[in-house]
């Protein structure tokens, strides 16, 4: 069906590689899949928020695929288990640098990250089933400033 509010539907999205995501500058991490877009001002316009969505599968190489970095703006990020049986358990561990301090987590997980404050690298220690990263940006465009 289409209608008037189409143009704020994405069926499709964007399969991308951003910047931060890869240590080693080349290609895709091993482990995952690439960044999915599915709302960003390019993809939908007026759009004030970007929403990339990663599968994770394995550890990815290289591991850590993320590293240090800060945006201008208010980041949000979610670690989502997909067991039906519970969806609190990751299935794997998370080591995630904020602001110089390390956390380490096997849980569903969602970070708040300030603007400006460094983050990352991002490291998996293990993953035993796929889950999903979701990464959700004010501003509708994804940058900052490798650290």
């Amino acid at each position: 069906m289409s209608g008037k509010y189409e143009k704020y539907i994405v069926r499709k999205p964007e399969i991308t590689s951003l910047p931060f995501g890869n240590v080693v500058g080349e290609g895709e991490a091993k482990g995952k899949t690439g960044s999915n877009i599915y709302l960003s001002k390019d993809l939908v316009q007026g759009c004030d928020m970007h929403m990339n969505l990663i599968w994770v599968f394995e550890i990815p190489v290289p591991n850590p695929y993320v590293i240090q970095h800060a945006h201008p703006y208010e980041e949000h990020l979610i670690w989502i288990g997909t067991d039906p049986d519970n969806i609190h358990d990751l299935h794997g561990e998370v080591e995630f640098g904020i602001g110089g301090e390390t956390y380490t987590f096997d849980t569903t997980t969602a970070i708040y990250i300030p603007k400006n404050v460094p983050h990352c690298p991002m490291t998996y220690k293990r993953v035993d089933r796929p889950h999903a990263f979701l990464a959700l940006c004010e501003g509708g465009a994804y940058g900052g400033k490798e650290l």
